[in-house]
């Protein structure tokens, strides 16, 4: 009969600690680009990604790929268009003909306690607006279960317009409880709006806000260029027209936008934009190609943040600025494979190393870097619940018992239950739902050969000649273990309370006489099981 035990995780906590985000690990973008930090450094990929500007990808918690979009198509991990991924009406036209040239065009956001389902949002480019085509921001909704576990897209929404005479901009940020804002920006006014993301969905009416320091907005205000939210959640930096820069002050909680302040006006466009880690410096890159530094750590006199701007490093190519998880900021020069590295921007100055990074794919496949890197993707902070190694015997059955008052249950083995039960070797990993963050706990079980099959020899000949030159008690893992052995006068020549040691032949040094010597053996199996053995075996030369 085969024995279950059950165990509970939060019995077997020893420690409890977060772990990094590896969502973003794998990034999807340019002509067939892509870059994998799942080493620590970015690695080159190829992917079917074609766009100019707008991309975004997402990975699983382990940092795996789960798919990327262009705007246009939806591809699976294996770089296949999803059954339902073609026709997405995002991010379409503009000066590169065939390719999407909308700045933020495609932003990726989890649905909150829903471990399969992610919206994909889209903008228009705003170089082929008509009076037909307003600047639309669309939803899309990729469902992971759907193609066997390959993800497509969800065909009862597909297209869904939320809202109309938006510009490029659309950035999704962590929202201060268990929700997420898409924040995008009506082009030609002063409008903000943030939708509201949480565990039910869209909140379709989103917060409105007001707020800007020009003195006439113009038609083509606040159309292109990025929106970035600072790391700490409070701080939004966007071009209102043409290196006119602003600084917002952000509420996560409300979604709020206010406090509108002028930083710079750069030469040419203020195109791409990036905060460092610590949010103490902010990047800006223009059609120069300078890439300029900003001191947040003077706010908050924003005349001294005004005063310490300093050119950092010049590309000669404008584009996206994307943070990456190695914790340094990329920039790709266009139609060319030279990436930008800044290396340390958390530091002030020359200090932050602006280097160059060097990718020569081969000649036959076409590779090459355009404007945009790809929006990240915005996820609560996973809680990670390390447990005890657990040793199971290969005739046990072992239930894991999942925590409770959780709405939804993911395990690696792709099971959906509370409990499972199992029988091998290995790492088992279970994400919690129904509380935010994500609860993710990992368990380790070990198997063990826990009966003992004692096997005793009855002879061994130590003449090391590399055959039978200890006497050695043959069984399976144990708990404890005692050998004691005599000669046939009833003296003691050698005894052991080490599991695994066994008999040379010798005693003090000197080998013992072929003869015929007594063991007495006791030890305890893995399961509790006591046995005990005595005999002899006779010593050859």
């Amino acid at each position: 009969m085969k024995l279950i035990r059950a165990l509970t995780f939060f019995l077997l906590t020893q420690s409890l600690f977060c772990v990094a985000q590896k969502q973003n690990n794998v990034w999807a973008f340019g002509i067939g680009c892509g870059f994998d930090f799942s080493s620590g450094s970015p690695v080159l990929l190829q992917t079917k990604m074609g766009t100019s500007e707008g991309c975004a990808a997402v990975s699983d918690s382990q940092g795996h790929l789960l798919f990327y979009s262009d705007g246009n198509r939806v591809y699976d991990r294996n770089n296949d268009t999803m059954p339902h991924g073609k026709g997405l009406l995002g991010n379409t036209g503009g000066w590169a003909t065939n390719y999407g040239s909308s700045t933020q065009g495609v932003t990726i956001v989890p649905i909150i306690d829903d471990p399969y389902r992610y919206y994909v949002f889209t903008t228009d480019c705003i170089e082929s607006l008509t009076p037909a085509y307003l600047g639309y921001l669309r939803c899309n909704l990729v469902d992971m279960r759907l193609n066997n576990g390959l993800g497509d897209v969800d065909t009862t929404v597909k297209n869904k317009i939320l809202v109309g005479h938006i510009g490029e901009k659309a950035f999704a940020v962590r929202g201060a409880g268990c929700y997420n804002w898409l924040i995008t920006h009506r082009y030609g006014n002063d409008e903000f709006l943030a939708f509201k993301i949480g565990a039910s969905g869209i909140d379709t009416v989103p917060v409105i806000s007001s707020s800007t320091t020009l003195d006439s907005i113009g038609e083509y205000s606040y159309d292109g260029g990025e929106i970035k939210v600072s790391p700490d959640g409070k701080t939004l930096i966007t071009e209102a027209s043409y290196g006119y820069m602003e600084l917002f002050s952000f509420d996560n909680t409300t979604g709020r936008i206010s406090n509108a302040r002028f930083l710079d006006s750069v030469l040419g466009i203020g195109y791409g934009l990036e905060w460092s880690p610590d949010a103490t410096k902010l990047y800006i890159s223009n059609f120069a190609g300078r890439i300029r530094q900003y001191d947040f750590s003077l706010m908050p006199d924003i005349n001294a943040v005004r005063s310490s701007v300093v050119t950092v490093g010049d590309s000669g190519s404008y584009g996206t600025m994307r943070l990456g998880p190695d914790g340094k900021i990329y920039m790709a020069k266009a139609n060319q494979n030279t990436m930008y590295c800044i290396n340390k921007p958390n530091l002030k100055g020359a200090a932050c190393d602006v280097d160059t990074l060097s990718f020569n794919p081969p000649p036959t496949i076409d590779m090459h870097y355009q404007l945009g890197l790809g929006n990240p993707v915005p996820f609560h902070n996973d809680t990670l619940f390390m447990v005890n190694d657990t040793t199971l015997c290969t005739d046990t059955l072992l239930q894991l018992n999942g925590p409770a008052g959780y709405s939804g249950y993911a395990w690696s083995t792709g099971d959906s239950t509370q409990n499972i039960t199992v029988q091998k070797a290995g790492e088992y990993k279970l994400q919690a739902f129904g509380h935010c963050p994500v609860q993710e706990f990992d368990y380790n079980i070990n198997l063990q050969d826990c009966n003992c099959n004692v096997s005793i020899p009855t002879a061994f000949s130590p003449n090391a000649d590399g055959k039978n030159d200890r006497f050695s008690v043959i069984t399976g893992d144990l708990k404890s273990f005692h050998m004691e052995i005599y000669n046939r006068w009833g003296q003691p020549v050698f005894y052991t309370s080490v599991i695994g040691h066994s008999w040379d032949g010798t005693f003090n040094g000197i080998q013992c006489d072929a003869d015929t010597y007594y063991y007495y053996v006791r030890l305890r199996c893995i399961k509790g099981q006591e046995i005990f053995r005595k005999g002899d075996v006779t010593l050859l030369r």
